[in-house]
C-alpha cells in the first residue's frame, strides 16, 4: 500500500531513567500510535543509569515487539541518552519522544513534512558537545545555522504523572550550559543569529516546554520572560520543536 507520508520509515528515540511505573503502559500507547502510521518504524529506548526495574521491563518489551530496541548508558544523562539513540537510529526520519511526553498528531505531521533527517544528524552530531538539558538545542542550532529551518508545531500532550525534574535545579544548570555553548560558538566563529533557550518546566502542570528565541544583539528582558511563562501556564500551551 502506498504511503500517505513523505517518508517510508521513521525512528523514535526515547530516553528512559527509573520509569518502571509507567514504562509498559506508555510503550503500549506509543507503539499503537506508531502502528497507525502504517509505515516501517523502530522505537529505541536509551536507558541511562536506572536503578529500578526499568531496564528489565524494557528488555521484556523488546522480546514482545521486534520493532523495539534498547541501549544502555552507564550514568543518568538525558543529552547523552538522546545522542547515543540518534547514533544507532537507522531510518530516514528521527524523532525524540519522552516516555511521558508524546503526541500522535505531532508524529503524523512530522511524517507529512520534512523533519530531522538521519543524514543531517550524521553530519552534525559529532560536532555537538552539550549534554544533559541542551543537547538537542545545540543540535538544532547547528543544523539551522547551516541552512536548515525551524518550525514550531503545536501539540496536545496530556500529563500522565508529576514531573521528575525540579526547575530550581535545572535552570542554573541550563544557564551554565548555555554560557559554555556560547563560548564554544565564539571560538568556532559560528555566527549565531538566534539562540534558542529551552527550559523544561516539569513541576508545573500542565507539562509545558517553553522555548524562547531571541536575537543575540538584543537585550534579554526579565519581565518578558515572566510574561511568557505566565501566558504559557494560563493557556496550557504545549509546543514541540521540529526541523523542516
Amino acid at each position: 500500500m502506498e504511503s500517505k507520508f513523505n517518508f517510508k520509515n521513521f525512528s523514535i528515540v526515547i530516553p528512559i531513567f527509573n520509569e518502571e511505573e509507567i514504562l509498559e503502559e506508555s510503550t503500549n500507547a506509543i507503539f499503537s500510535l506508531c502502528k497507525r502510521m502504517e509505515i516501517d518504524f523502530e522505537i529505541i529506548f536509551s536507558e541511562n543509569g536506572s536503578t529500578d526495574k526499568t531496564k528489565a521491563i524494557a528488555e521484556e518489551l523488546t522480546n514482545k515487539h521486534p520493532e523495539i530496541k534498547i541501549i544502555s548508558n552507564p550514568e543518568p544523562n538525558y543529552g547523552n541518552a538522546l545522542k547515543t539513540g540518534f547514533k544507532i537510529a537507522k531510518n530516514d526520519l528521527v524523532i525524540s519522544f519522552d516516555i511521558d511526553y508524546y503526541s500522535e498528531s505531532f508524529l503524523s505531521e512530522a511524517l507529512s513534512m520534512k523533519a530531522i533527517k538521519k543524514s543531517e544528524i550524521e553530519k552534525f552530531l559529532p560536532k555537538v558537545v552539550s549534554t544533559q538539558d541542551i543537547f538537542d538545542t545545540e543540535l538544532l542550532i547547528r543544523i539551522e545555522k547551516n541552512g536548515g529551518k525551524i518550525k514550531e508545531v503545536p501539540a496536545k500532550v496530556n500529563e500522565i504523572r508529576p514531573s521528575v525534574s525540579l526547575i530550581y535545579k535545572r535552570i542554573p544548570r541550563t544557564l551554565k550550559s548555555l554560557i559554555k555553548l556560547r563560548i564554544i560558538f565564539y571560538k568556532e566563529s559560528l555566527k549565531t543569529k538566534n539562540l534558542l533557550i529551552t527550559y523544561l518546566i516539569g513541576s508545573i502542570p500542565p507539562f509545558i516546554r517553553i522555548v524562547i528565541t531571541r536575537n543575540h544583539n538584543s537585550s534579554f528582558c526579565k519581565s518578558s520572560l515572566m510574561k511568557l511563562i505566565t501566558n504559557q501556564i494560563k493557556f496550557g500551551a504545549n509546543k514541540l520543536i521540529k526541523l523542516v
